[in-house]
């Protein structure tokens, strides 16, 4: 595969046209940047996007406009336009020939555009535009030329031929899972002010805050969208507000974008049908008048945060592995309270779980699972070719409404100090007469490390420059092939059921209201059941120990999750004791809330009745 992820520089480029030149077409989105490929080879690139939709009949094309880093190295940059995909034989090499139009293209400022002498009329079968260019020194971005969308996919969105590697034109969006970056500027008798809403989330708001409506729109006009005024109705509740964006979305025909429409406060409990519909935009009658959408409006007591589970499957005999390892470390520097990662090895010295017990199909390694239901790419998750682009998977991921938040304590038994007590706190958004969650447990072990060679990690990222520069992925590219001075975090040791402990919730839930389960540990079990070192210890501090508490549904995935690190005996408080009731001690829960009874099982905080105050772990 031709394809090179290298993403050395990133930057926003607005392709939409200038105010005077009329309508931009674009396949690229506008919430995802530029990046660049190619083949590092020295030979010539023709590429095109195709404008196929016979509304566009009769319009014309004027030029194109593309982003372009490729200052030194390329030579005859051309853009052109042409009723066809053609080949022609001259000196021996196979060359592109367009029918309709061909033109000089100026290279400034990080952006090419090239406009024809005179506007190209569509042809009613549709258009291809595309620009060509020489690669003679393939070094720095003239290695990798090309701009592209990465993650967007368009059958008429990346046509491509060159000289030594593509010898015919075809057609590989699909494949390289992406797109041209690049916006085609027409002229014609285009509306100026059309939006229409091409999907629409259900609406989840706290009683008595104002709710939101997130709803993904696509520009078919000729202006950028600057103001949007919207009718609404949910129930019997009906309004209409106007709303100013951020940022305009740029007058990119067929271009999408999300956008949060406010809405209006609700302060009673709703479950109720809504209906949006566009009716003005920039204060001018919308030139899709019809479009009214439909989906669900729901109020709460409070919105749960949502934090994914997200299980990595890796091993040290695994040289493409750590780009998970990148991941993981990457994205606990960015988020360390509301990430949590949890990494299972196979068949290497720090691997608990036998294979046939991890709770999702692991295809090839390394593979990550999200809540268990979403498959993606460890490292660039839903968006091949961004740096770190499974941030914004997860970013999205935290984004989708839960019904239940959770929370997480767990310290070592004072009495055996090889068990850990863990105790998990579920609250309802929601009432469930039929809700059917678990709770699951799960603990693992940070700082693992050794100097022999069953610690020896495999890195196929060694000296591979197409990943220089990618936060964490760098660090492996500038080291050895084989590494044995990794410090592995994250690493699962031991866990409950998967798919949680019968009982520990009940069927039905109320809004409000808090459940409590406890679930222990016993530290010594903690083994490692791979080969020769089966059955051998695998915590080494357990000072460095996390707890995972998750909600999973009656299908297996998860609903939410929480993490802890495990705490010992050196607290705030003068002691962590197991001790006998005192009928005059006074219990506080760990946020400080007073208690009406001492917990039969849990942590908790005391005030004895000498004055002393210890934190003390019952066990059921």
């Amino acid at each position: 595969m031709k394809q090179l992820l290298s993403i050395l520089s990133l930057l926003w480029l607005s392709l939409g046209a200038m105010a005077d030149e009329g309508l931009s077409f674009s396949y690229a989105s506008q919430d995802i940047p530029a990046s660049y490929w190619g083949t590092k080879k020295a030979e010539t690139y023709d590429v095109a996007i195709r404008i196929a939709s016979s509304s566009f009949a009769g319009k014309k094309v004027k030029g194109i406009r593309v982003p372009f880093l490729a200052s030194q190295g390329v030579r005859d940059v051309k853009a052109w336009a042409s009723s066809k995909l053609q080949l022609a034989t001259i000196d021996g090499k196979k060359t592109n020939q367009p029918d309709l139009a061909s033109t000089e293209g100026e290279a400034k400022d990080g952006m090419l555009q090239a406009f024809f002498a005179e506007p190209v009329t569509i042809p009613e079968d549709g258009i291809y535009v595309g620009y060509t260019l020489t690669v003679d020194q393939p070094e720095s971005y003239a290695s990798i030329p090309i701009a592209v969308c990465g993650g967007v996919t368009h059958n008429d969105g990346f046509y491509i031929h060159t000289s030594r590697t593509y010898l015919k034109w075809t057609g590989r969006s699909s494949e390289l899972q992406c797109v041209l970056y690049m916006s085609v500027i027409m002229e014609g008798d285009f509306a100026e002010d059309m939006v229409s809403i091409v999907n629409m989330d259900d609406i989840h708001a706290e009683r008595g805050d104002t709710a939101y409506v997130k709803a993904r729109l696509k520009t078919m006009g000729s202006r950028p969208v600057e103001r949007l005024t919207y009718h609404y109705q949910a129930g019997d509740t009906v309004g209409t507000a106007s709303f100013t964006l951020p940022e305009p979305i740029p007058a990119v025909y067929g271009m999408e974008q999300d956008v949060r429409l406010p809405l209006q406060l609700f302060n009673s409990k709703m479950n109720v049908p809504f209906s949006l519909t566009l009716t003005h935009v920039n204060g001018h009658a919308n030139g899709i008048s019809d479009q009214t959408v439909y989906s669900h409006l729901g109020t709460h007591p409070f919105i749960p945060v949502h934090r994914p589970l997200c299980e990595e499957y890796s091993g040290l005999w695994c040289g493409y592995c750590p780009s998970g390892f990148a991941m993981m470390e990457e994205m606990t520097k960015r988020y360390p309270e509301r990430f949590i990662g949890v990494s299972f090895h196979s068949s290497d010295i720090i691997q608990s779980i036998p294979a046939n017990r991890f709770p999702s199909n692991v295809p090839y390694y390394p593979s990550l699972w999200v809540d268990r239901y979403l498959f993606t790419d460890p490292y660039f998750g839903e968006d091949m070719g961004i740096a770190l682009g499974f941030e914004k998977t997860w970013l999205k991921e935290t984004e989708r409404f839960v019904p239940a938040d959770i929370s997480v304590e767990a310290m070592f038994l004072p009495d055996r100090q090889n068990e850990v007590c863990v105790k998990a706190s579920v609250s309802s958004a929601v009432d469930s007469t039929e809700a059917n969650f678990r709770i699951g447990y799960m603990l693992l072990a940070n700082d693992l490390h050794g100097n022999t060679k069953d610690w020896a990690q495999i890195n196929n990222y060694s000296g591979d420059e197409k990943y220089a520069g990618l936060p964490g992925l760098d660090y492996f590219v500038n080291s050895r092939e084989v590494l044995i001075d990794l410090h592995h975090n994250h690493v699962i040791v031991a866990a409950s059921s998967f798919d949680g402990v019968d009982g520990s919730l009940p069927m039905s839930l109320s809004e409000e209201a808090n459940y409590t389960h406890s679930y222990t540990f016993d530290t010594d079990k903690a083994l490692c059941v791979y080969g020769d070192s089966t059955g051998r210890p695998i915590i080494q501090d357990k000072g460095k120990l996390t707890a995972i508490a998750y909600i999973v549904d009656a299908n297996g995935v998860i609903v939410n999750a929480a993490k802890a690190p495990v705490i010992g005996f050196d607290t705030a408080i003068e002691s962590i004791q197991a001790m006998p009731e005192n009928r005059n001690a006074v219990c506080y829960d760990l946020q400080g809330r007073r208690l009406s009874q001492s917990p039969r099982h849990g942590i908790h905080i005391r005030r004895q009745s000498d004055g002393r105050i210890v934190k003390v772990c019952s066990r059921p």
